[in-house]
């Protein structure tokens, strides 16, 4: 087994791990000149990649990557000795559409984190203020946004309370991410999902998207401070100095076409779609819930929250803690949605 060998010297360096990523390579990642809780960081980020090596790990998707800590012996073996397990929580739900799509979804587990921008971010707008800690409990969420395929299919079952167009896509691809469907849609989506596994599935809270979508980072992206092309689907012709290229691709992309996932599990959580929130829309975070709850109001008319940014938008509206609103009933050909639901535990 051919592999490639990393030894990081600090945080900043996990981006080339996750070049490598990018190029789907077996890696073995060196942690001996890394503080103690800053390996910990890294050993959650790598969680989503680890592949089973003589039985000592497990194997938590199809990309194949390989963890080791300092003291691992390379003799040249496709069996490599690692001397300390690494325990992971990760856990997959697997949605039965037909027997040829699944539609999955990832454990998050529970936690806090800082919601919002930090004070010394640029790019923050007061939207996004003030930060606040957010304790939620665990959920489930989608892996990827709910594909033009996984909808088609849902939006054949008996309607709840409105009528889904079957093909509402501007984009059209079978694993593309669904688009031009309005709050509305999308919630009627989950009613019909839900009446016919018998488990209720859901829109995000804004908090739990956020948490979600960070996986322990504290960055404007879960991977880093800094956007380019070759990490997401965003409108890159006016981005950061240090970008690679200046792609602006002008449409959407099939799901995991960057095959980049967090420490969750979760991919395309950067551009591509903007996504539905339950949420009302509210101007900033003053007497926000602070326990992952949706937060709601009685006018049901109010603007709605989608998260993430679009193959439309710069990369300012790509960060973790960017926030937009929208009317209920829109459509538009860059939002979209992914589903949650609460624990199995």
């Amino acid at each position: 087994m051919e592999f490639s060998l990393i030894t990081l010297n600090s945080l900043s360096d996990i981006i080339k791990v996750v070049e490598l990523i990018r190029q789907g390579k077996a890696t073995i990642v060196i942690l001996n000149k890394l503080e103690q809780n800053t390996a910990q960081r890294v050993i959650d980020w790598l969680n989503g990649y680890i592949y089973t090596i003589g039985g000592v790990n497990q194997c938590l998707n199809e990309y194949t990557f390989l963890f080791a800590q300092a003291n691992l012996q390379i003799t040249g073996s496709s069996q490599p000795q690692i001397s300390q397990p690494i325990s992971t929580t990760i856990k997959q739900l697997f949605i039965r559409l037909t027997d040829h799509n699944l539609l999955k979804m990832f454990y998050i587990p529970p936690g806090n984190f800082k919601m919002g921008s930090s004070p010394d971010d640029l790019e923050a707008t007061p939207e996004e203020t003030p930060q606040h800690d957010v304790n939620l409990n665990s959920f489930y969420l989608s892996q990827y946004p709910i594909t033009q395929s996984q909808w088609e299919i849902v939006a054949s079952f008996p309607v709840i309370n409105r009528h889904l167009d079957s093909n509402p896509a501007y984009f059209s691809g079978a694993n593309l991410p669904v688009e031009r469907v309005s709050w509305y849609d999308a919630v009627e989506f989950c009613d019909r999902l839900s009446q016919q596994t018998q488990r209720l599935y859901r829109l995000p809270s804004e908090a739990e998207w956020e948490y979600a979508c960070r996986g322990s980072s504290e960055t404007r992206y879960w991977f880093g401070q800094n956007l380019n092309s070759n990490l997401a689907n965003y409108d890159a012709s006016s981005g950061y100095l240090d970008s690679k290229n200046n792609l602006f691709l002008q449409k959407t992309t099939p799901v995991n076409y960057y095959k980049l996932k967090n420490p969750f599990g979760l991919g395309d959580l950067h551009g591509n779609v903007w996504e539905w929130c339950l949420d009302h829309w509210h101007t900033n975070y003053y007497k926000a819930p602070t326990d992952g709850s949706p937060w709601l109001s009685a006018d049901e008319q109010q603007l709605r929250v989608v998260r993430g940014g679009s193959w439309y938008d710069l990369s300012r509206f790509c960060r973790s803690s960017c926030r937009h609103a929208l009317p209920p009933e829109r459509r538009v050909n860059n939002v979209g949605f992914r589903i949650a639901c609460a624990s199995l535990d």
